[in-house]
């Protein structure tokens, strides 16, 4: 199998939610996942292809019949795709924080470079009184 093992279980509920209304087909089912770069060659991909799906559709119980996805199953696809999206958003937060931190960190040492600039340049300040008042 070219794909991960567990991704399969994810192709196959997407591909059952994407036929919600028709069913799913056993062999469309192994086509679809074969077009999608999943072999399934040797006997143990095929035992599990076959556990998956039955796992994940139910179907009316004669052959040719086509099933239909399960409630449980469509609800472990939303919280996959809830996780790896929260996950995706960690990931940009923590970029956004990692910026603001050398941006705050930047404008610090901005801050005490103008400071010293100051302290070893110092300027002398001529304030001019006005003693005429306007009345």
């Amino acid at each position: 199998m070219n794909k991960k093992d567990e991704d399969l279980y994810i192709a196959l509920i997407r591909y059952g939610r994407d036929h919600l209304k028709e069913g799913v087909d056993r062999d469309q089912a192994k086509q679809y996942l074969i077009e999608k770069g999943y072999s399934f060659d040797d006997g143990d991909r095929q035992f599990l292809f076959t556990r998956l799906f039955n796992d994940t559709f139910v179907s009316q119980g004669f052959i040719g019949s086509k099933g239909f996805l399960l409630l449980s199953s469509y609800f472990n696809l939303l919280e996959y795709e809830e996780l790896n999206e929260a996950r995706q958003q960690a990931k940009d937060a923590k970029k956004m924080a990692i910026i603001a931190i050398f941006i705050s960190a930047f404008l610090a040492l901005a801050s005490i470079g103008f400071s010293y600039y100051q302290v070893t340049h110092p300027q002398d300040v001529i304030i001019k009184n006005k003693t005429e008042r306007k009345q």
